[in-house]
């Protein structure tokens, strides 16, 4: 339900800011891929198997900016895989990992600079799935759970051309982290900080 509640806000947000960009002359829009790196605290008590975020992701985003403003939301995948084989067991797991997410920013233009800051929000939806098995023992496991992200976001881009920029990102975000299906009749509470670093390509179009 709090997952339901939080994805209303983002939609009424993003409408919001959509109105404002309608009524902005300079509005342009364009599509960005960026890179990713996670610096992670968490407060895990004695169970840190419960953690599994996704770190470095690489995130594909649509960008509608105006001369005073800016939204971007933004999609990532990460997925990791591994098995083992061995004389008497075997095992297959596999983590999929979505981030969606959506910044809304104050824009400041300088010549062709371009200075934002702002808030970023979203969602990142885990499932973990495996397998092992023995002569003696096997087991499966299938599992998901939903964290819920929000925090600050200072960037800036230079455009080296009329469609091209390049840029940077800092975001620090809380983090809510869900729990997995074998969890859900527990009551456990779980946060992260996370300190993220962004290098963003973008193409714009007029």
């Amino acid at each position: 339900m709090k997952s339901l509640k939080f994805l209303m806000l983002l939609l009424l947000c993003s409408f919001f800011i959509m109105d404002l960009f309608a009524q902005d002359s300079e509005t342009c829009y364009g599509i960005g891929v960026n890179f990713a790196k996670d610096f992670v605290y968490a407060n895990v008590g004695e169970d840190f198997s419960i953690v599994s975020l996704p770190y470095d992701f690489s995130n594909f985003s649509v960008i509608i900016r105006g001369e005073k403003y800016r939204v971007e939301p933004s999609c990532g995948y990460f997925r990791l895989s591994s098995s083992y084989s061995g004389p008497s067991s075997s095992s297959e797991y596999t983590s999929s990992n979505w981030r969606l997410g959506l910044s809304l920013a104050s824009n400041c233009t300088t010549g062709s600079m371009h200075h934002y800051y702002g808030i970023s929000v979203g969602f990142i939806f885990s499932s973990i799935s495996g397998e092992y098995s023995s002569e003696f023992f096997s087991d499966k496991e299938d599992d998901s759970k939903t964290d819920f992200f929000i925090g600050p976001v200072l960037g800036g881009e230079y455009n080296f051309s009329e469609y091209l920029s390049l840029g940077g990102e800092v975001q620090i975000n809380y983090i809510s982290l869900g729990q997995y299906d074998h969890d859900s009749d527990e009551d456990i509470s779980v946060w992260a900080i996370t300190t993220r670093a962004i290098i963003v390509l973008r193409w714009y179009f007029k």
